[in-house]
């Protein structure tokens, strides 16, 4: 996205597809985040909160997997990367701009 870039921090869009919530059918309950089946986890997981989120325009920042080991020109060479924050203060700014309220804030 556009907020991305501008923050340094690339990301990419997660396919939905109409297979899909068939990935996170659940045994016991409706839907479950842990499916028997263990590929495609990233799909699960978008499509797991795509059901909860519905139409409304939506995110997910994976952050456990980059918080580490990203080298980055503006952070130091240790540490948490802090990947995911630059993004989350683009996209308020963005939002504050527009005159757009933070949902859920």
């Amino acid at each position: 996205t556009a907020a991305a870039t501008a923050a340094g921090e690339p990301v990419g869009r997660l396919p939905l597809h109409e297979d899909y919530p068939e990935l996170v059918k659940g045994r016991d309950g409706q839907i479950t985040n842990l499916p028997e089946r263990r590929e495609a986890s990233a799909i699960v997981a978008a499509e797991f909160l795509h059901h909860f989120a519905g139409d409304v325009s939506w995110a997910h920042l994976d952050i456990a997997g980059t918080g580490y080991g990203i080298k980055r020109p503006f952070l130091a060479d240790k540490g948490a990367s802090g990947f995911g924050v630059r993004l989350l203060i683009e996209l308020a700014q963005r939002a504050v701009r527009a005159g757009q309220p933070l949902k859920g804030a």
